[in-house]
């Protein structure tokens, strides 16, 4: 055992990986065989002859088995990935791809087989003229015929849509790091560039990517899930670049809205119907290292997981989702002080309950000095088992010492409702006993630690939901896990194990189970075995002629097949063999229905009649049939629900249970009054949890439900009503103005304790009139919770109301853009504070505008369709002002200019335009209208698409020799047409009667280009020629060059636009007319694209800069701006100007401009470098008050960003009221500190510091200071409060002193009083803690004053207010109470708590009584001989002895047991009792009875009664006291503890109790201890030696957990 101990030192944490995800919640990877193994030889007489059957290779059945090898030949790369091609076809393709280890692949090999793994060949790819180096292999999710792999070297995917026959290479200009499948969507992919932190999506399977936010560093990203999501979400997880993470979803790929869960987490994962991510803790005391886990069910709203108010003690470091569905979650917690606990979640709500503690949870970025852990994620020892819903498997480390705790196997039936050990074989191997029983003997299971320890590498465990109930593991036998381990066979879902082979090895299910496969691992061999029958016999079947290391057994997905692959390398070798085994006539013929049987664990547990409430059914093989089952077999399950039982139920939040089989009772330090809701009112009922949940899937039905369900309970009596009144009108106030708040009531409230809270985390508390009001001054705007709680002793009442504070509506503007709108274009409208120090927040104010849809928002979209003077107004209002603004501007019109028509031939005519003057990029389309000179209607035709930039047209197929008119209409985005431009008009040109030049010839060369043609044939002669050519876009710039003479057929043309794509005719001269020659349409070489002119910028405000540039010579799609520092692309726009917005004030940025089109870039334009103005500075940082020199010293650090120069600091400060005392001073801009004047000792001023710059001020940061007294003593405690009064013992709480530093501790002094006045001795008691329950000199129905001093080295300081009316509680009218005598030396009272569960547990077992009867177990006397211990009893509510016993009948059962020397509990044996069975009564003690005495002593009897009758006011409590005493043991100790109960299904915090007390669930087990060792494991003790059952640990102290 000492290995797995060596492993479990405490160690210390560094950073954290704060969220990991189990594996199995994680998509399917390929198959991945690692060649690194080391160690772990098995022994070599592993198969001895025994009781199960073996069989040697020489038998008949040898020769059934067909075995095909393979070597990958000069293939020794470490590492290989293994996929199946399309299984939903049958195929008979697999895919290998080997590469070495290391995280960036030097080389890599990709193998494929068509025949199942018989033979495979090599896929050459290469990326250029480069070998491809791939790093992984992803088949598609939804289409087995798709595979893609990525080479990270290169830059590059290659994709084959043909299972790997051939394959496509397409470079990236990303590093494609992570490729991810959609999971319903064949063709769309995410891929992640994990150097860049980009993220890109494709959607035609990896031959395009585009970027997906790249304006956000990508750490991590999910798919969304099919049934919670649309087919395109995504959720991204971005570093902010502060240690936190922003968390955004989309639904279209980050094009439109984004939705922002949260901005400042830390880690965050995706499964199925949730998603989780953590936090900081906001509400904490452990600073960052306390972590807050937020999960959202159903896509709902994030809620905080609620751990159990136990554990509010230490933080939380890290969570592990081990494992999500069905609306619960598994979540495994590490806490301070390495405890790391397994909670289960209520049905789709935050509250975890705990199901395990101390699981084995290891991550190596917190236990970082453990080498063995590179590379590997973090990972539990928790596992499901397959095909059994419910059940699961998990390891647990023993209590102890860290570094010396043994570790142990537990499962669950129930979902972790309840946990146990591993049941052992009962015969080993050669079927000899094991002698093994539970629980000093248990069987092992090596789960995800075993397999990841570098010195076993044990075979982790093995089930599969295709074989339901066959496990397979390795393990051993003994108390807690071992290094040697064997081979285990369960097949009945774990209930009973079998030892089959020994050693370590692999193995693998095949066929449903109907086969299983095993191969030595970690040393040599020639040989598999194999069985057929659960284990029953075991065949050795050898596939090797040499000796061989196997690093691998892989089956197809789903084992459902009877042919394994068994992955090698050859002793002394280094290259890859495959064996390829195929059972399938081994197995023999297709089994019938006869073969088969039905199974239920049901029919295998013992205690446990069904597994979630129903009993499931499966169909399964019989171990005797000899046959094959097949890839098409569908397995049969039937369902029935079955009656409910304890198994059922599992412990709900706030419960927990010691050992499987006990009860579920409160968690220490819970009240009973956390289970009261809010809205319980006096009179009415509430359901009340029994301590059970029944477990999440559970479908049980009736049975014992009735005993764990919820019990209808009344609420609390109360007399107490509440609300809060306050001296705002209408519950709304200008910001800065006192309010009055104001507690009312019709019931008393001088002796009410308030608390007020309001969410600016105000805090005010006081006792009656001096709590009833509270002045509180707002500081900011916004909606502010106020909440008072009360409470007169009858229990807690919350009042809670709302106010809104705001600043008058004097400094907004409306704004809009752009300036200058056109007709159909976008704009903007925002309401915006000109005062940059005001305190209006525009997102909190109500808006109302006069046009569009009423969006209640600051901003508005909208746009006019039609032209002229419009205006738009928003109304702007908030709770205590309402103004108006009006915007007034003027639309403009979308009308083309210059239209021209100009003729091309007798059937063409060219019309060209310009586009409007203003915003011609908003045009959607132009309508070209035209007629002829003898026609009356117009034709029409729509130029150009979405956004269009054709400004030209050819009208074909026209009359000759016709004039026709032409009219152009802008369309724009609206649909809305612009004003028709003037008519133009041209006529086609008449029918050529003579010929014109033929063969038009065009050779381009640089930005020339040689025009040839062939003269025109005819009786007419040519007299001469000319050549007309155009960009072919820009027709109404035609330029003309004519030739020299009429023989001259040829010119060349000069001064091109290279790239520009050209038209030319020639135009041949007659004498009298002239002809033209069909046109010709050539492209220049080069690029057409020229050099940007002017580009210049400036800066708009602080967080934003416009540019702006003269377009290029020749037409272009667009702009790109660049960042020329980082060289990214910013954004495209297709305007010759551009905003950039969202920068960081006063800062220098450098943008170049780079027109582009379609096919084409143009050259980037020369770096424009723009200083963004100043802007408001950043809060002043870590704003710290120091006490020196006995004056209060400010010091803070300079803002982060200053967002320009800093000119002063200024300091203002308030009293504990939160009035504002002015200015203090203010300090100039290089000065962090600040020393006050002498302020009023010991009391609380708050400061603030506010940053001054140019223009604007920062927001102030505040701090709370408390001044120090002179002396140096402690100031005077706060807010003394009696939580709760007990029969014999108080509990106080209280707030520390201000400036509480080093070591405080308290003196608490108490005394007996009577009102005001002062009795008897006064108590002193000292604590370190700010609670403390007083049990020294306490007893029942007695009053007592205290008083709180605090004291450190330099003496006590000013003692509190003296607390009154603490008053402790009286017995129930006729309770008996029965002491028992223990001798000191058997009775231990430090360890009383434990003690007393087990005296009333044995109470209960010896007289039957019902629990709740017990009232309370105190201390009553103890010195050096012996201690006495009482035990109240209520009478019972029937005489019905039947059903419960009197209280007589109790004490006379307690006296005979006692006197019998049978009463024992754990080793305390009580030696008498029945001391003093008195009744107590609350009827008043005191009144004087008729009393009859003779002669002179009577009269003198007479005399003394009344003069006590006298006094009996005045000291009345003291008599009260000393009479209640008396139904004590009669002796004069006052130190009496009380053991309290509720009633019966409830159970009492121990807090709420006295010294030594204990909180006693009436649903404790009714089970008594068996023996000393039975009680030590009931309460939680460790036996240290056995040979000394004296010495003991109590190991409540010590949470502590493995790594």
């Amino acid at each position: 055992m000492l290995w797995w101990v060596l492993c479990l030192l405490a160690i210390s944490c560094g950073d954290s990986k704060r969220l990991a995800v189990h594996p199995r919640e994680k998509n399917r990877k390929p198959l991945e065989i690692q060649a690194s193994l080391k160690g772990g030889a098995a022994p070599d007489d592993v198969n001895k002859r025994s009781k199960r059957s073996y069989y040697d290779h020489d038998e008949d059945w040898n020769n059934k088995i067909n075995i095909t090898k393979s070597v990958l030949i000069g293939d020794s790369h470490g590492t290989a990935y293994v996929e199946w091609g399309g299984t939903d076809k049958n195929s008979d393709v697999i895919i290998i791809l080997t590469k070495d280890s290391s995280a960036i692949p030097r080389d890599s090999t990709l193998y494929i087989s068509i025949d199942y793994g018989k033979t495979f060949t090599i896929k050459r790819i290469m990326v250029g003229n480069k070998a491809a180096i791939f790093s992984y292999i992803y088949q598609s999710l939804t289409n087995h015929q798709q595979f893609m792999l990525n080479d990270i070297v290169n830059k590059a995917v290659a994709v084959s849509e043909d299972e790997g026959r051939s394959w496509q290479v397409y470079a990236t200009d990303f590093t494609p790091s992570i490729i991810d499948h959609h999971p319903k969507l064949e063709n769309l992919l995410l891929a992640h560039d994990l150097q860049k932190r980009k993220l890109y999506v494709s959607q035609n399977f990896g031959r395009s990517f585009t970027p997906i936010r790249s304006d956000l560093n990508i750490v991590d990203f999910y798919w969304g899930t099919t049934k919670y999501d649309r087919d395109n979400s995504v959720f991204l997880v971005a570093d902010n670049g502060d240690g936190t993470q922003a968390i955004y979803s989309s639904d279209d790929f980050f094009k439109g809205d984004t939705n922002i869960i949260d901005t400042a987490a830390n880690q965050f994962a995706v499964i199925d119907e949730f998603y989780f991510y953590v936090k900081n803790s906001t509400h904490s005391d452990h600073g960052d290292d306390d972590l807050d886990l937020f999960i959202s069910f159903d896509r709902s709203h994030p809620v905080k997981a609620q751990f159990p108010p136990h554990l509010s003690g230490f933080s939380t470091t890290e969570f592990y989702i081990a494992d999500a569905g069905n609306g619960q979650v598994f979540v495994i917690a590490s806490h301070l002080e390495n405890m790391t606990n397994l909670y289960v979640s209520e049905h789709k709500a935050g509250n975890m309950v705990l199901s395990l503690e101390r699981i084995l949870f290891a991550n190596k970025a917190t236990y970082d000095t453990i080498s063995w852990m590179d590379g590997i994620e973090p990972f539990a020892d928790f596992q499901a088992i397959e095909g059994l819903p419910g059940v699961f498997i998990a390891s647990q480390l023993d209590v102890g010492r860290v570094g010396h705790r043994p570790i142990h196997t537990v499962m669950t039936y129930n979902k972790g409702g309840t946990w146990q050990y591993v049941q052992p074989p009962k015969y080993d191997r050669d079927g000899d006993p094991t002698e093994c029983f539970l629980p000093e003997c248990a069987l092992h299971i090596s789960l995800m630690f075993g397999s990841n320890l570098p010195n076993a590498k044990h075979t982790p465990l093995l089930t599969r939901a295709n074989a339901p109930g066959l496990i397979i593991a390795s393990g051993n036998m003994g108390y807690s896990h071992s290094m040697i381990n064997d081979l285990f066979m369960s097949t009945d879902g774990g209930v009973e194990w079998e030892e089959v082979l020994g050693g370590q090895y692999h193995y693998q299910i095949l066929d449903h189970g109907g086969l299983v496969v095993a191969v030595k691992r970690g040393q040599t061999t020639d040989s598999l075995m194999f069985t057929h029958d659960e284990g029953g016999s075991w065949y050795t079947k050898k596939i090797s002629n040499s000796n061989v290391t196997v690093y691998g057994l892989i089956t197809e997905p789903g084992e459902i097949t009877s042919v394994i692959n068994v992955y090698a390398m050859e002793e002394g070798g280094t290259e890859w063999v495959i064996f390829t085994i195929d059972f399938k006539d081994f197995l023999g013929d297709k089994c019938r229905m006869s073969d088969f049987t039905y199974w239920s664990i049901r029919d295998e547990l013992k205690n446990t009649e069904c597994v979630l409430g129903k009993d499931t059914r499966y169909e399964r093989k019989r171990p005797s049939s000899h046959c094959y089952i097949g890839s098409d077999y569908n397995r049969t399950k039937t369902e029935n629900p079955c009656p409910c039982q304890a198994s059922d139920f599992e412990c709900d939040f706030l419960y927990s249970r010691e050992n499987a089989g006990n009860p579920c009772i409160m968690m220490e330090g819970v009240s009973e009054d956390w289970f009261i809701p809010d809205s319980c009112s006096p009179g009415t009922f509430y359901n009340r949890s029994l301590g059970y949940l029944k477990i999440e899937g559970d479908m049980c039905t009736g049975g014992e439900e009735s005993l764990f369900s919820y019990r209808k309970t009344k609420c609390p009596d109360s007399n107490l009503t509440l609300s809060i009144s306050m001296s705002a009108t209408n519950k709304a106030v200008r910001r800065g103005t006192e309010v009055v708040f104001t507690a009312t009531s019709d019931d008393y409230l001088d002796d009410v304790y308030f608390m007020w809270y309001i969410n600016d985390n105000s805090t005010y508390s006081g006792i009656g009139s001096s709590g009833i009001t509270f002045k509180h001054t707002f500081q900011k705007t916004g909606a502010y919770v106020v909440t008072l709680t009360a409470n007169n002793g009858a229990g807690p009442v919350v009042a809670m109301d709302m106010i809104q504070v705001d600043d008058p509506i004097t400094t907004l503007s409306l704004h809009y853009e752009p300036v200058d709108p056109a007709v159909g274009e976008g704009m903007i409208f925002i309401v915006t504070s000109d005062d940059k120090s005001s305190f209006i927040d525009v997102s909190r104010l109500n808006y109302h505008w006069s046009v569009g849809t009423d969006s209640y928002l600051p901003l508005l979209l909208t746009s006019f369709d039609t032209a002229g003077k419009k205006s738009v107004t928003v109304t702007v209002s908030n709770s205590i002002s309402s103004k108006n603004f009006t915007a007034t501007f003027v639309v403009n019109d979308l009308t083309v200019t210059n239209v021209k028509a100009i003729p091309v031939s007798s059937s063409q005519i060219q019309v060209v335009w310009d586009p409007p003057v203003l915003r011609p990029g908003l045009v959607k389309t132009y309508n070209l209208k035209y007629r002829s000179d003898i026609e009356t209607s117009w034709h029409m035709v729509r130029i150009g698409g979405a956004n269009t930039t054709q400004t030209n047209h050819q009208l074909n197929n026209l009359d000759d020799n016709t004039l026709y008119d032409f009219i152009v209409v802008a369309i724009s985005p609206g649909g809305g047409p612009s004003e028709e431009s003037p008519v133009v008009s041209a006529s086609t040109l008449p029918l050529n009667s003579l010929n014109p030049a033929t063969a038009i010839l065009v050779h381009p060369s640089g930005k020339k280009a040689t025009v040839s043609w062939t003269a025109p044939t005819g009786k007419a002669s040519p007299t001469g020629y000319v050549v007309q050519y155009w960009m072919s876009d820009r027709f109404n710039e035609i330029k003309s060059q004519s030739t020299a003479s009429p023989s001259v057929t040829s010119t060349t043309l000069n001064g091109l636009v290279p790239g520009a794509l050209y038209t030319v005719r020639v135009l041949t001269h007659y004498a009298n007319q002239d002809s033209y020659s069909e046109p010709t349409n050539f492209q220049v070489e080069g690029s057409e694209i020229g050099d940007l002119q002017e580009v210049r910028g400036y800066p708009v405000n602080s967080t934003a800069v416009v540019i702006v540039w003269n377009r290029p010579n020749v037409p272009v799609d667009g702009f790109h701006i660049f960042n020329s520092t980082t060289n990214t692309v910013l954004m495209s726009v297709t305007e010759d100007t551009a905003q950039i917005s969202g920068l960081l004030p006063y800062t220098s940025y450098s943008f170049q401009v780079q027109p582009f089109t379609r096919n084409d870039a143009g050259k980037k334009s020369d770096p424009v470098v723009i200083t963004t103005d100043v802007g408001v500075p950043d809060p002043v940082g870590q704003l710290v008050c120091m006490q020196k020199n006995g004056l209060p010293v400010l010091t803070w650090q300079k803002p982060k960003r200053t967002n320009g120069p800093i000119s002063r600091y200024v300091i203002r400060y308030y009293d504990d009221s939160l009035s504002d005392k002015g200015i203090a001073s203010s300090v100039n801009s290089e000065t962090f500190s600040y020393t006050l004047p002498e302020l009023d000792s010991y009391k609380v001023y708050k400061f603030s510091v506010t940053a001054q710059g140019q223009d604007y001020s920062s927001e102030s940061t505040y701090t709370t200071c408390v001044t120090e007294s002179s002396a140096g003593t402690p100031g005077q405690v706060r807010e003394v409060y009696l939580k709760e009064s007990h029969l014999a013992s108080l509990d106080l709480m209280w707030r520390p002193p201000p400036l509480a530093k080093g070591d405080i501790s308290y003196e608490v002094r108490y005394y007996i009083a009577d009102g005001d006045t002062k009795i008897g001795t006064e108590h002193v008691v000292t604590t370190t803690d700010t609670s403390i329950t007083l049990t020294e000199g306490i007893s029942p129905s007695t009053e007592y004053g205290i008083t709180i001093t605090a004291k450190n080295k330099n003496g006590l300081g000013t003692p509190s207010a003296p607390v009154t009316k603490a008053v402790t509680l009286t017995p129930p009218v006729g309770s008996l109470e029965y002491e028992f005598k223990f001798k000191t030396s058997d009775f231990q009272k430090n360890n009383f708590v434990n003690f007393a569960n087990a005296l009333k547990e044995e109470i209960v077992q010896v007289t039957k009584v019902s629990r709740f009867r017990l009232v309370g177990v105190g201390i009553t006397h103890s010195d050096t001989t012996d201690t006495k211990v009482a035990v109240w009893i209520t009478p019972r509510d029937t005489p019905d002895d039947s059903k419960e016993p009197s209280s007589e009948a109790v004490i006379a059962a307690l006296d005979s047991k006692i006197k019998k020397s049978e009463f024992v509990v754990g080793l305390a044996k009580a030696i008498s009792g029945g001391v003093d069975h008195t009744a107590a009564n609350t009827a008043s003690h005191h009144d004087v009875a008729e009393i009859v005495i003779p002669g002179i002593c009577g009269l003198l009897v007479v005399v003394l009664v009344a003069g006590l009758l006298y006094y009996r006011n005045r000291y009345q409590q003291v008599l009260r006291r000393y009479s209640f005493r008396s139904r004590y043991a009669n002796d004069d100790n006052d130190d009496v503890n009380m053991i309290e109960c509720a009633e019966e299904g409830e159970g009492i915090s121990s807090s709420d109790l006295g010294r030594g007390a204990l909180a006693i669930s009436s649903e404790g087990s009714t089970q008594r201890p068996r023996g000393i060792k039975n009680f030590f494991e009931r309460f939680n003790y460790t036996q240290v030696d056995q040979n000394d059952p004296d010495e003991l640990i109590d190991d409540d102290e010590e949470h502590l957990l493995p790594l």
